[in-house]
Parts: structure tokens; sequence; C-alpha cells
């Protein structure tokens, strides 16, 4: 997940995750580095987050753990999230 954070941002995308797949999500230790997982998603405009080919929760993606799974900057627009 973290390569996913270092895409372009404000670049139109579909970002398609694995079918039957749990994403841990860790936490930030007190240095600052992510620990037990990958960072948080970063909310990104005119993107859409989607679970395997057509988006159903069905397909089982899950981001578990972390305090946060998505964070946002507050400027994020046209942000979709189907079947995560």
């Amino acid at each position: 997940l973290d390569v996913l954070n270092q895409l372009p941002f404000n670049f139109p995308m579909i970002i398609r995750f694995c079918p039957n797949t749990v994403f841990l999500i860790g936490r930030q230790d007190i240095n600052g580095e992510w620990v037990d997982g990958d960072p948080p998603l970063f909310a990104r405009s005119r993107t859409t987050y989607i679970c395997g080919k057509y988006g159903s929760s069905e397909d089982n993606c899950i981001l578990q753990g972390g305090p946060n799974q998505f964070l946002g900057t507050g400027i994020a627009n046209e942000v979709e999230v189907k079947g995560i």
C-alpha cells in the first residue's frame, strides 16, 4: 500500500484491490516510523478505490488495523470507495 501513497496527486485513477486479501495498516511509533503494517491510504482527488473487478464487498478486501485506514488532507475531491 505504501507505493500507492507515492503516486501523483490529482491524476484521475482507479486503484483496484485484490479480492480475498487483508491489508494490514500499521501505526506510527514514537519516531514517526510505520510499524505493524503499511501506512494508511491517503485519499486522492479523482480516485476510485475498488475491491476486485466490480467493487463488491463480497470480494472481501479488508483494510485491517491501525488507528485510521484512510487519511485525507481536507482537499480531496471526487473520491469513491467501492466494496472495501
